[in-house]
């Protein structure tokens, strides 16, 4: 696997879990709000705004398939790495972090 995670059963386990459940609702509450207060229309105009929006939604969705005990299905594990993103959500607030994002993408293609 690409991540280790506290299994059941282990005393880490129920803080890992509702951290995991209680950053995904803050962010989902968090991307609702950015919505509407660009209007809908101009929040899918920044690039930043759609992945907070990807992230998002998988997250969602990873943690809705754990919900459901659909882990056993092709990709699921994949959906749980991308949570991992949601840390890069800062950059769009951090300014500096943000540069230095940009920077490393651009220079990808000449690679």
């Amino acid at each position: 696997q690409a991540q280790v995670l506290a299994e059941e059963g282990d005393p880490s386990y129920p803080f890992f879990y509702w951290a995991d459940v209680g950053c995904t609702f803050l962010f989902l509450i968090e991307l609702l709000v950015n919505m509407y207060g660009y209007f809908f229309v101009e929040f899918w105009k920044s690039l930043w705004n759609i992945f907070d929006f990807l992230i998002v939604v998988v997250s969602t969705s990873s943690m809705l398939l754990d919900f459901l005990g659909t882990t056993r299905l092709p990709g699921v594990s994949v959906l749980r790495l991308f949570r991992a993103f949601r840390v890069f959500r800062l950059v769009r607030r951090i300014r500096s972090l943000q540069v230095i994002v940009v920077g490393v993408l651009a220079s990808l293609p000449g690679v």
